[in-house]
């Protein structure tokens, strides 16, 4: 347990020692020794009442889920007392220097479960350690306490991203190379040439008769597997991109009936609707790393979407 003045108790500090100046040179003694003694009961028992106040209370449950890079995340925090009245009580976490509120309530009495809000993070994963603090009942000393609790947060590549990254890639670059993988080999119709998709699915006689660039639109196959290769040999900003698509790739498939396998260097996950096998992707996603353009290759899937590749002037 540690206790603290607030910005309101260094002011109030100030008034205190400004008080003793004036009782010892002015010859109003017992006004201002009643003043003195009025300011170190009043903040005595602030630091006793802060410290009562936050003592009973504990966390018995939080949690926070995967979330994207760059948005804030829903976050809940189960708090009890047992049975005590506590005011004014906050969830902080600590994340080397950096401290963050992540729930609030006024007033906590029982057990009581707190919906609150986790900040932007960037892409990772972090271990941070939950923390209590109250400023009741002046506001003049924060109390704080560290109850041990560690709380590990994945911050994966944010999906939201997946068509700025796919436009940014560029088929040069090994971006998606359309949907293939996942589409039958029954003709629908024909559509206009669009960038991303693949010389091989366009009509060439259809294309020379319209003197236009059209391709065969395939019905939509859903059981059928969607392989994903992502080429870790990038540089930062295309790793980046190629990690947002490859991320929205994997979010799509659950609650789908499709089959996704995402392919890397030393790495194969395969995922299908049911969500409990998505987290050890989510955590790749959020750990992963470019490698140097002499690595090997990632393994090779026909019908594919590549994403990723060797830098510009690089080795393939």
């Amino acid at each position: 347990m540690r206790i603290r003045p607030t910005e309101l108790g260094w002011k109030g500090l100030l008034l205190l020692a400004s008080l003793e100046l004036a009782f010892l040179a002015t010859s109003y003694s017992n006004l201002f020794f009643l003043l003195i003694a009025f300011c170190a009961v009043l903040g005595g028992l602030g630091v006793v009442w802060a410290l009562q106040n936050l003592r009973p209370v504990r966390i018995e449950r939080i949690e926070v889920g995967p979330g994207p890079a760059g948005q804030p995340r829903a976050l809940q925090v189960t708090l009890s007392t047992g049975g005590r009245r506590c005011f004014d009580l906050a969830v902080r976490l600590r994340c080397g220097r950096e401290r963050f509120e992540v729930a609030h309530t006024p007033l906590l009495r029982g057990t009581m479960q707190l919906d609150g809000v986790l900040p932007a993070r960037a892409r990772g994963i972090e271990t941070v350690r939950v923390q209590l603090r109250s400023t009741f009942p002046f506001g003049l000393f924060a109390a704080s306490r560290d109850p041990g609790l560690e709380l590990e947060i994945v911050t994966h590549p944010n999906p939201a991203l997946t068509a700025a990254a796919a436009s940014a890639l560029g088929t040069a670059a090994g971006a998606v190379q359309g949907d293939d993988g996942f589409r039958s080999s029954t003709v629908a119709g024909l559509r206009p040439f669009r960038t991303g998709d693949s010389l091989a699915a366009v009509h060439w006689k259809a294309s020379a008769r319209r003197g236009t660039a059209v391709v065969k639109e395939r019905e939509r196959e859903a059981d059928l597997a969607t392989d994903v290769v992502l080429d870790r040999r990038s540089a930062a900003a295309s790793f980046e991109a190629a990690l947002a698509v490859a991320a929205g790739h994997v979010l799509a498939t659950v609650g789908s009936e499709r089959t996704l396998r995402l392919l890397s260097q030393d790495t194969r996950f395969v995922l299908g609707p049911d969500r409990s096998r998505i987290a050890p992707v989510l955590r790749w996603l959020a750990l992963a790393q470019p490698l140097p353009d002499d690595a090997p290759p990632p393994p090779s899937a026909p019908g594919a979407i590549r994403l990723g590749g060797p830098r510009p002037g690089g080795r393939p």
